[in-house]
Order: C-alpha cells, then structure tokens, then sequence
C-alpha cells in the first residue's frame, strides 16, 4: 500500500469524511474532483501534517503519519511530503534559486538522497529550474516574477525537497488555461519519471483527468464515487460526479418502478435495457437522468434512441460552436444544451430542428451520492 487514509475532521463547512487508498498494484495518480473550499484543502493538509484529523489514520508507504487512537502524529518537515496550495507563496527575501538551494540543502542534511555525485545540490538546482521554463529566472526576487512563473518556481522547490508524494490544491487557479496545463505537465511528467504519485484536487474536469489516472468524487466533505478515469468521464454514477465531469444536461427523475422513471422536465419515461433488450433494474437512490452533449444528434441513430422535440430554441454563436438551447416539453422552462461546430450546420438550420435523439444507452442514471436532487 502506498498511501491509505480514513480520516474525519469537523470544520466550519461541515464534516470531512474521507476514505480511499492508493495500491503497490495500481501505482496511479488520483485527482479529487471537488469544489473549492475548507473541506478539500482540509483533506490535503490533514494528509500533508498541516492539521490534525479529529478521527483516522493516514498510512504513506507503510509510515503510519497520523493514528488518532494510538496518538502517533508525525510533523509535516518529517512527512515527506510535498503541498502546493492557493496560499503557498515563495519566501520573499530570497531569490528564486534559493528559495530552491534552501530546500535542497535541508534535503541533503535530512539523509535524502538527492541522486547526484560531487555536490548535489550546486548540480541538482538548474535541472530544477530548467524542469518548470526558470532558465535565467534564478536570481530573480519573488516580486519581479510573473504570477505564472512564481507558480512554476514553487513547483521547483516542491521537487526539491525529495517528496514521496505530492499533493496538488488547484494550484495554478487564476492562471490562463494554456499556462495552467504546461505547468502541470511538467509537474505530473517529472513525478511520474521519478515515480512519485501525484494527488490533484480541484473542479476543473479537464484537468483533473489530465493530471490523475483515476478520479475521485469528494461530495460535501465525503469521498464517494471512484473510478478508473475513462470510465468516470463516460459513466458517472452519481449526480456531484456528472456535473463535475461536464455533463450540462440533467433532470430530475421519479421512480415509478424498479425499472421505469418519470422525467417530467423532458416529457419522458425512461428505462434501462440490456445487450439482449431485457429490461434491467434502475439504480436503487436514481435521483436524475443525464445527458452529455456530444450524445445528442438530429439524426436517429441505429438502435434504441430517445426522442426529443425542440420548443423554443435559442442558439448562441461561441468561436468555433454553436450553442443550441431548447426546451423538450412546451412549457417548460428546464433547456437542454448541445454543442454544434460551425462547420456541420449554420445557425439558421439550427433553428429550425424540430426533433433531436439521444441513443438509449447514452442515458445516465444518476444517484444522489451525498447530494440532495
């Protein structure tokens, strides 16, 4: 086992319950999906020593870190741990290089190997600034960076320090998206060259499945739905993990039997079949059916689809898409949202769309999780 956590702790948000683990035979980065907020940095800084957990433990690479009931709690400099969050800032007194050389010589005289002959840490220090775009950005003063490149040499002092595992709260927030994703390139491509796993944190999906193999719901303050990245983004499970993977269109859905629901806002009954067209039962706590854009098509598809008809279409004009809105039951005010590049229809054709499908299987069936529908 690599890392095991089972923790609880009370803050002003609410209670963290948190449980989940990262195996010897996995070896794969987690990306905790969540919004911002006490509950989620809570959760990194309780892993990293930074506060207590009122319940639970915290294992990294069979070190037991925190065990409440046995009084064990390990300080954060003896963790091993790297954490960059919103608040991480560089010491403002120093250089950028030694903001590093600081951390790499407390490395050096902890007993981390930092790999390197003759004086390691003279020799590892422009690898580091090299790592993360800092070529001749080392004597520079905290002040005089750019905002994105003090993000990038925090990251570098991170990686100094030698961690066994590094923590991630949202660190690049506030940052243009381009700059966002080259930074957390860099950090998740040295981590996995030095076989360090990473855990990210944050509520942009696009990034969460870029840094993570795996995908963590943290649902008001416990860790729910947990999944294989792919199969994630694909097929949600819960409400709080479809919204948080992009998907913009979902219902409200009331069971009218083990196998059938109401979806009043699309004028819909759904059910749910197998390969062979047997009906299968709907998942017990089904709360909302979803939707993902890329699904809908004004075409019927082959096989089983849902029908839907266009009231009252909107389309907005983005770059390269068009935004079609409409309503599926007169009336009603609930839209559906679908993405159409420009290329494929102009927006006069838009509106006039009278029908849309969506295949059968395309439907997601989606639990409450730790959310209220």
């Amino acid at each position: 086992m690599i890392l095991q956590v089972k923790i609880r702790k009370q803050t002003k948000e609410g209670l963290l319950d948190a449980a989940f683990s990262i195996t010897e035979h996995d070896r794969q980065n987690l990306s905790i999906l969540a919004e911002p907020g006490e509950l989620r940095t809570g959760l990194l800084t309780c892993i990293a020593g930074l506060e207590k957990p009122d319940e639970g433990s915290v294992i990294l690479n069979d070190r037991v870190l925190s065990d409440t009931l046995k009084g064990t709690f390990v300080k954060p400099e003896e963790r091993h741990v790297g954490l960059i969050c919103r608040q991480t800032v560089l010491f403002s007194g120093l250089t950028v290089q030694d903001n590093v050389r600081l951390v790499l010589t407390a490395a050096e005289k902890a007993g981390l190997s930092l790999a390197s002959s003759g004086n390691p840490v003279e020799r590892l220090l422009p690898d580091l600034l090299h790592d993360f775009g800092l070529d001749g950005l080392g004597g520079k003063m905290p002040s005089e960076l750019t905002a994105s490149q003090r993000v990038r040499a925090l990251f570098a002092r991170m990686m100094a320090s030698q961690p066994q595992l590094v923590l991630l709260d949202d660190p690049v927030s506030g940052l243009d998206g381009e700059t966002r994703a080259s930074i957390l390139c860099a950090a998740r491509d040295l981590c996995r060259k030095k076989q360090i796993p990473v855990i990210y944190a944050g509520a942009n999906a696009d990034e969460a499945y870029q840094m993570g193999d795996r995908i963590l719901v943290l649902e008001n303050g416990k860790t729910g739905e947990s999944k294989e990245k792919n199969a994630f983004f694909e097929k949600p499970k819960t409400l709080t993990g479809a919204l948080m993977s992009g998907v913009s269109n979902v219902a409200r859905a009331v069971p009218l039997s083990k196998t059938h629901a109401l979806v009043s806002d699309w004028g819909l009954v759904v059910m749910k079949r197998g390969e062979n067209g047997r009906l299968l039962p709907l998942p017990e706590g089904l709360c909302a059916v979803g939707i993902r854009s890329s699904d809908l098509a004004f075409e019927k598809p082959e096989g089983s689809s849902v029908r839907l008809s266009v009231y009252g279409a909107e389309v907005e004009e983005g770059p390269s898409c068009f935004l079609l809105r409409f309503c599926p039951v007169e009336g009603r005010e609930k839209k559906i949202e679908v993405k159409v590049p420009k290329s494929v229809m102009r927006r006069e054709e838009l509106l006039r769309i009278s029908t849309v499908y969506v295949p059968s299987n395309a439907l997601l069936y989606l639990t409450d999780g730790a959310l209220s529908c």
